[in-house]
């Protein structure tokens, strides 16, 4: 509900002194909607309900959907383009080469279900090939780092979510903006936050079960011995992992998020992990001045690496 009102007032407030600010420019959607206005409540005594409450008392949540709002709208008009641009390019039999067609090629080969289950793990034969070849801490470091991607935003996003060990997110230092660096931000577990690992609550609970019958599907699937033994390992490793992680509430503090780190500090204030051969594996040698959002689950999940036994991370 918050952007939803920072919105409406940043348009109330660049339009306010164009006359008729309300109206629609003549062919756009653009502009204020009055409708979602209440204008029984003054916007001195309660602004939220004054910009949202008309929208709100109106508005149903999808039953497929835990939100609803502006954002949704754009999502499904975008999802809708993408359907009609595939659509078009499946249709066109375009040349080979071309991008329509390599559009067309992608998306026939994603619903080519039978071809996907003969070839069964031969794509991915290569990785676990490589994964069953780390014999050693420095390895496992190495193919740590080089799983590393830039796939969190903890700033603009509030995204805070990677299966990865850690997370990386690259823009300006906090106290620099001439500076752009990489922040790394923990990581490592499969369901959403260390809550679902550690909370005693009882739809966690099941969570957790769901969880780790999930796993036991997936190994199950894909062939591996003792399926069973190999989730309880896999969710044995992820709450350790979830244990070591800062809560959420602590996690969205930005100003507990600003510790900038030199690349030489990372095996002094987090040490068990070979971040030499890490940032190797990531290439990231050159790179010398880090912000690590969170400290001590850094230092923590570098010394679970060390502590833990390399099939616990092979599995």
């Amino acid at each position: 509900m918050k952007r939803s009102t920072i919105f409406l007032a940043a348009l109330l407030a660049t339009t306010a002194c164009t006359q008729n600010a309300t109206t629609p420019i003549a062919g756009s959607a653009i502009g204020v909607d009055v409708a979602g206005l209440d204008k029984a409540v003054k916007p001195g005594d309660d602004f939220d309900e004054y910009a949202n409450g008309g929208w709100r008392a109106k508005t149903e949540i999808p039953a497929d959907r835990s939100s609803t709002g502006i954002f949704l709208q754009v999502f499904n008009v975008a999802e809708g383009r993408n359907a009609q641009l595939i659509a078009e390019a499946v249709k066109a039999n375009a040349a080979a080469g071309t991008d329509q067609r390599r559009i067309a090629d992608f998306y026939n080969a994603y619903l080519d279900t039978a071809g996907i289950e003969k070839r069964g793990l031969a794509s991915i034969k290569p990785e676990l090939d490589a994964i069953a070849a780390i014999a050693d801490k420095s390895a496992l470091a190495r193919a740590l780092g080089a799983d590393l991607r830039a796939d969190v935003d903890p700033l603009n996003a509030t995204n805070f979510k990677t299966e990865h060990l850690f997370g990386l997110f690259v823009t300006q230092a906090l106290d620099n903006p001439s500076q752009t660096v990489p922040y790394l931000l923990q990581g490592g577990i499969g369901l959403p936050e260390r809550d679902y690992y550690v909370s005693t609550k009882p739809e966690m609970a099941q969570i957790r079960t769901a969880y780790k019958a999930y796993i036991t599907k997936i190994l199950t699937l894909a062939g591996l011995s003792d399926p069973a033994a190999r989730a309880d390992r896999v969710m044995a490793l992820e709450t350790k992992i979830a244990t070591a992680h800062a809560g959420y509430v602590e996690t969205q503090d930005v100003h507990k998020a600003n510790n900038p780190w030199k690349q030489a500090d990372f095996a002094k204030k987090a040490p068990g992990l070979d971040w030499n051969a890490f940032f190797s594996g990531a290439g990231l040698t050159g790179q010398m001045d880090f912000i690590v959002w969170h400290p001590a689950p850094t230092a923590k999940l570098s010394a679970l690496v060390a502590s833990e036994p390399l099939q616990a991370w092979q599995d």
